[in-house]
């Protein structure tokens, strides 16, 4: 399968507090669902980057996780 974004992508950062969002001027995606439904399998899918942790325990991630990905899409 060929990825759909052709861009570099990488790890910004983990909040667990409004506070500490990044910047707000940066378009976003969401992937939000059930827990261990497959949202971040998805991102490393579609990226063809293994960015996003995968684990087979559901309630792994307890923070919003933000990526980034390189302005041309």
């Amino acid at each position: 399968m060929k990825n759909v974004i052709e861009n570099k992508c990488f790890f910004l950062s983990s909040v667990t507090s409004i506070r500490n969002l990044p910047d707000e001027s940066l378009k976003e995606i969401c992937f939000w669902g059930r827990s261990n439904v497959g949202k971040s399998s998805l991102l490393n899918s579609i990226t063809n980057h293994n960015i996003a942790r995968i684990s087979k325990t559901p309630g792994r991630t307890t923070a919003l996780n933000f990526f980034e990905i390189e302005k041309k899409i």
